[in-house]
């Protein structure tokens, strides 16, 4: 009896540092996989703060061209309302009214804002 336990507790043992062995084995994988993981989302978390950055970058770039054109725009219909009420003023024959009419839009000539919404 005692050598057919000893036998037994020698074979518990190999197959106890077996499973030890293959749950190290395991483990490294483990935690090898886990580095990989880490490292691509770190990556991606990257590239999208890049991308993000680009994105505000341009939309900002955008706001400021339309700011320019908005602008443009309303200094265009400045001069066309003033040409138009010199044009009317030199038809007429008379200088009318400082600054032209009193409500220039009224009389159908524009100059209405026209801001890009």
């Amino acid at each position: 009896l005692g050598e057919e336990a000893s036998r037994e507790l020698d074979a518990a043992r190999a197959d106890a540092r077996k499973w030890r062995l293959e749950v190290d084995v395991l483990t490294t994988r483990l935690e090898a996989r886990e580095r990989l993981f880490q490292a691509d989302r770190q990556q991606r978390e990257a590239e999208e703060k890049r991308r993000d950055a680009d994105m505000t970058k341009a939309q900002n770039a955008w706001k400021e061209r339309l700011a320019d054109v908005e602008a443009q725009l309303e200094k265009a219909w400045a001069e066309q309302t003033k040409l138009q009420q010199q044009l009317i003023d030199a038809q007429s024959g008379g200088a009318g009214p400082p600054g032209g009419f009193p409500d220039a839009a009224a009389a159908g000539f524009g100059g209405g804002g026209g801001g890009i919404t």
